[in-house]
């Protein structure tokens, strides 16, 4: 990516609807697609993909990926540290191991098919949900067009990004309609490496409060209520519309209350490990569900599930777990 804005730049729709393709070629890709070229400087980091030749030995031909540790695994000479490195200076270290196992000289090119180290996470209403990288960190329309652009019920105004680290804040919301309309790109938050970005659907909440076709969003959430989701939403983009976690939020243990064949039950959803590993399927969550975030460290769990004795009403227990919220 060259970083540079386009004030004219729009996105690009699915086809479903008009398809307003943008008049530039990104440079990023989608993790498994055909590899780019990759730039001279580009410092691999944990996590890239990286294609090995050796000239005239093809059996020593191989993909490998950059573990938590930062090397990679070559037979036959074990693992060689590769975060830090270009590919030019990793592909010498790989040549010199190579010429002392193969006692004679080897010739050995590198190339970067996943640029996993410099990629976001794109979910919700796009074309295509996945990973994408490139050799420079994307930008947020960069990467929303990466994914296929929008789908018709997308949301552009209210695109979450959850950062996995750093400084806070880890949630933001951006109006990313708004930026496109007034040509002001160049204002949008910059992406982190690992960052989960979501497009929500567009939906009104149909019928009222109680009728089913809300979510109700209780606990440690910055407003607990009712509120409306697509059919088939991300959690986190759910979790955002009520204000997203608090510092407090036990993110490791979400409660969900849905309905399935057999009648209602309870999943535990563990939102901090699909955060710390964005490549995770997100948990999916429809409309009548009850989402309840507990505090760090606390029991309130067992008030909850004594609200769901006295109503099923998704309205009802959202007044009710106020109260408890009030009152401990």
């Amino acid at each position: 990516m060259t970083g540079r804005r386009h004030p004219s730049r729009t996105l690009a729709f699915s086809a479903v609807a008009l398809c307003v393709v943008l008049p530039m070629t990104l440079p990023g890709v989608a993790l498994g697609q055909a590899p780019v070229r990759t730039p001279a400087d580009y410092v691999i980091g944990i996590g890239d993909v990286l294609q090995i030749s050796v000239f005239a030995k093809p059996e020593l031909d191989r993909t490998v990926e950059v573990d938590a540790q930062g090397n990679i695994a070559v037979p036959p000479v074990g693992d060689i540290k590769a975060n830090g490195l270009t590919a030019r200076q990793l592909a010498d270290r790989v040549t010199d191991r190579l010429s002392t196992y193969l006692r004679g000289a080897a010739t050995v090119s590198i190339t970067v098919k996943e640029f996993v180290s410099q990629s976001v996470y794109v979910q919700g209403s796009v074309v295509r949900t996945g990973r994408y990288g490139a050799a420079v960190l994307p930008e947020l329309v960069d990467v929303i067009n990466l994914a296929g652009g929008a789908l018709a019920n997308g949301d552009l105004s209210r695109v979450l990004i959850t950062h996995r680290g750093g400084a806070p804040p880890f949630q933001i919301t951006v109006d990313v309609a708004s930026a496109l309309r007034e040509g002001s790109e160049a204002r949008l938050p910059p992406l982190r490496a690992g960052d989960i970005v979501t497009v929500p659907a567009s939906v009104s909440l149909v019928g009222g409060a109680g009728s089913g076709q809300g979510v109700g969003m209780l606990g440690e959430v910055g407003s607990p209520g009712l509120y409306p989701v697509a059919p088939d939403e991300d959690l986190w983009a759910a979790l955002a519309l009520a204000g997203g976690p608090r510092s407090s939020s036990n993110l490791s243990s979400i409660r969900v209350l849905t309905r399935e064949e057999h009648g209602a039950t309870v999943v535990t959803v563990n939102l901090l490990e699909t955060l710390q590993r964005g490549n995770q399927r997100p948990y999916m969550i429809k409309p009548g569900d009850i989402v309840f975030v507990e505090a760090k460290g606390s029991s309130a769990w067992s008030k909850f599930l004594g609200v769901l004795a006295t109503t099923r009403d998704v309205a009802n227990i959202v007044a009710v777990v106020r109260v408890l919220q009030k009152n401990p």
